[in-house]
């Protein structure tokens, strides 16, 4: 059995990607599939987050989180269940939407999973924003009741060290004393 997967994005109205799949197939397969079509690095953390026809908002990571790991969790057993999201940029809570459209003929001398549908420029991993032409500055605070003076160093500090004898250095020496 084939499964149909249309992959779009919130961010970018023309993204939209089909990808066909084994419906034993896994999350993981699934991942690997959009990192390889979206040029994503492989090496960052995703999250593949599901809602169970109860309510239940299910969240599958390479490692087990409580619901499953990914590798372990086929397109079968979530595709019924409604919208997948997979998140790709934990830190900006970047999400590709996954919507199952249902089951396609398997296509003789085709190899799966496949991208069936490309169109629209594809969300980068990270997202980039610019800095600023020009930092802003923030002042050192003051507190009210010194001046620029108090803020000096005092070399005469320096001459008043505490003066040691040898023997208050050596107060963890364990040797037995003849």
């Amino acid at each position: 059995m084939i499964y149909s997967l249309e992959i779009t994005t919130e961010r970018n109205d023309g993204f939209l990607r089909v990808y066909h799949m084994y419906a034993n197939d896994t999350l993981y397969d699934l991942r690997r599939l959009i990192e390889n079509d979206l040029e994503f690095d492989d090496s960052q953390p995703g999250v593949f987050i599901t809602e169970d026809k109860k309510g239940k908002t299910k969240r599958y990571a390479l490692f087990d989180l409580g619901d499953g790991a990914m590798d372990a969790v086929p397109l079968e057993s979530v595709c019924g269940e409604g919208l997948i999201l997979y998140t790709f940029d934990l830190f900006n809570g970047r999400s590709l939407k996954i919507h199952f459209t249902g089951e396609v003929e398997r296509e003789a001398r085709k190899s799966y999973p496949m991208v069936a549908e490309s169109s629209g420029e594809a969300p980068g991993q990270f997202e980039e924003k610019p800095l600023p032409a020009k930092l802003p500055m923030i002042p050192p605070e003051k507190d009210e009741g010194k001046n620029d003076e108090d803020y000096e160093h005092d070399e005469d500090e320096d001459d008043e060290m505490e003066e040691y004898d040898e023997d208050d250095l050596n107060v963890f020496d364990t040797r037995d004393e003849v």
